[in-house]
């Protein structure tokens, strides 16, 4: 049952409406998905970066110089090339098509863990 005093909830916010006070909610947690097996650790050397396909997105799977691990789309911004066929220097990544030089933390990433000697992605399905 509506009525002019509670509208209806929506999926994007809650608003609460109490003697003409607006409260406006927004969850701020995700629902974690699957971990996605990678590759076995060893496989990825210092300044190497691996390219896979998951649920129909292509992702490349980078160790930066002081060995920390990055999940990136796979694809160069740009003009699409594969970006797991270029070199990783320090926490770039360029392009093998053309040369475009990308910072690994400000491309779009996943979460990454190791477990067992093998890397897993939290990725969508």
């Amino acid at each position: 049952m509506q009525s002019r005093a509670h509208p209806p909830v929506t999926a994007s916010k809650l608003q609460i409406s109490a003697q003409g006070v607006h409260a406006t909610f927004r969850p701020q947690w995700r629902v974690p998905m699957p971990w996605v097996d990678v590759c076995d650790a060893g496989e990825l050397d210092d300044e190497d970066a691996i390219g896979f396909d998951h649920a129909g997105s292509s992702y490349a799977i980078c160790r930066a110089e002081d060995g920390e691990v990055f999940c990136v789309d796979g694809l160069c911004p740009k003009d699409g090339a594969h970006l797991a066929g270029g070199l990783v220097e320090g926490w770039f990544i360029e392009c093998p098509m053309d040369d475009h030089r990308f910072d690994l933390r400000r491309l779009t990433g996943y979460i990454v863990r190791q477990t067992a000697g093998r890397i897993e992605a939290d990725l969508p399905s």
